[in-house]
Order: structure tokens, then C-alpha cells, then sequence
């Protein structure tokens, strides 16, 4: 038997599904502001140091803002996802598409820094 979130929270009375609407909304901002913080910084990281950046030194750090960005980004999304099932408990409303969005923006911010960061490496070499 598998555990179905959404039957979960239709069990719930109306305080406590607000509660947690709102809770997660929390997280999902905390989350999104750990992501923009951490894309901001690689692309300072980019525009100043990229191009004085050895081989090693380069592949190593695109590799753990990688790492970290792909932790983060489906991290949000399945904080996006649990907002969308305790919506749809509350109203009724199916916002299942906002995950797809998320997911699809932090994916595109994502490439466009890795963009940015091998074409100033490359105009510096």
C-alpha cells in the first residue's frame, strides 16, 4: 500500500491544513533564497576569478555548484509538489503546473550561469 499525501491531507481539519499551506510556502522561500544566493555567488565567482582558473580548478567548482544546485532545485521541487497536494486538499484547485515551472526556471538559470562561466573563461584564455 502505498501512502498518498494528498488523501493525508484531506484527512486534516482546516487550521491545520492553513498551517502547513503556509509552512511550506516558508520553506519553499527559504529554499528559493539559498538557490538565488548560491547563483548570484558562482556567477560573481565566474565574472571575477573564471578565466584565472586552472583546468582542475574549474572542473571542481562547476562540479559542486552542480551538485548542490541539482540537491537544491529538487529540493524546491518537491517542496513545490507538497504545496500543490495541500492546495489541491484546501480548494480543490489543481496547481500541479507550478512544479513543472520551477523546475523548468531554476533548470534554465542553471545552464545560462554555466553559459556565462565557460564564455569568460574562454574570452580570458
Amino acid at each position: 500500500m502505498e501512502f498518498d499525501r494528498v488523501e493525508y491531507y484531506k484527512s486534516l481539519s482546516k487550521g491545520d491544513l492553513n498551517e502547513t499551506y503556509f509552512l511550506v510556502r516558508e520553506i519553499i522561500g527559504i529554499e528559493m533564497a539559498i538557490y538565488m544566493t548560491l547563483l548570484f555567488g558562482f556567477l560573481t565567482v565566474a565574472y571575477v576569478v573564471a578565466a584565472k582558473l586552472n583546468r582542475f580548478q574549474a572542473v571542481s567548482l562547476v562540479s559542486l555548484y552542480s551538485a548542490y544546485t541539482f540537491w537544491l532545485i529538487f529540493s524546491v521541487v518537491d517542496s513545490t509538489n507538497m504545496l500543490a497536494d495541500v492546495t489541491f486538499a484546501i480548494s480543490g484547485q489543481d496547481t500541479y503546473w507550478t512544479v513543472i515551472v520551477n523546475f523548468g526556471l531554476l533548470l534554465v538559470c542553471w545552464i545560462v550561469s554555466l553559459i556565462l562561466f565557460f564564455q569568460v573563461r574562454r574570452r580570458g584564455t
